[in-house]
């Protein structure tokens, strides 16, 4: 469902740099959703809070990057 939302090309690039599944999903609808919920800051606000929470619980995951990555794809 999410590679009808981003594209196939954003869902496949957490392949190429050997994300976790998962991982990469989450930061994928964090970009998403900053992009184009930009008029509701505070539901924006609590939906990304949770999922940056989850991203800091990841060994090795480096949120800034993996946001960058992201946004480079979800252009």
């Amino acid at each position: 469902m999410l590679a009808q939302i981003v594209g196939n090309k954003a869902l496949d690039g957490g392949l190429e740099l050997h994300v976790d599944a998962v991982l990469w999903a989450t930061v994928l609808a964090m970009v998403y959703l900053q992009k184009y919920m930009s008029k509701q800051p505070e539901l924006l606000e609590g939906l990304l809070e949770k999922a940056i929470e989850f991203v800091k619980r990841q060994p090795g995951a480096d949120l800034a990057d993996l946001f960058a990555k992201a946004q480079a794809l979800i252009a």
